[in-house]
């Protein structure tokens, strides 16, 4: 607000009511300049990741199963060949 009135000039605004103080914002709002206060306009996106052949998605469920059966086909081949 200091952009309207300068610090000193606040006193009347102490006295007055809510609904004049109210209608004198509406007033002086309509007069400022909103493209000296735009704000700067947005980047582009992320392109978003895509799994394919290389990365395909995998449950957490499928890496722990595969995590429990992965040492039982181990120790079978291992057996066989000993």
């Amino acid at each position: 607000m200091d952009v309207i009135i300068a610090p000193s000039n606040w006193s009347w605004a102490w006295e007055a009511s809510a609904s004049e103080f109210a209608e004198w914002l509406r007033v002086e709002a309509g007069k400022v300049d909103v493209s000296r206060y735009r704000k700067t306009t947005r980047g582009p996106k992320k392109v978003a990741k895509t799994g394919g052949r290389q990365n395909p998605h995998c449950s957490t469920q499928r890496l722990l199963n595969a995590r429990k059966i992965l040492p039982k086909i181990l120790d079978a081949t291992l057996k066989g060949m000993v």
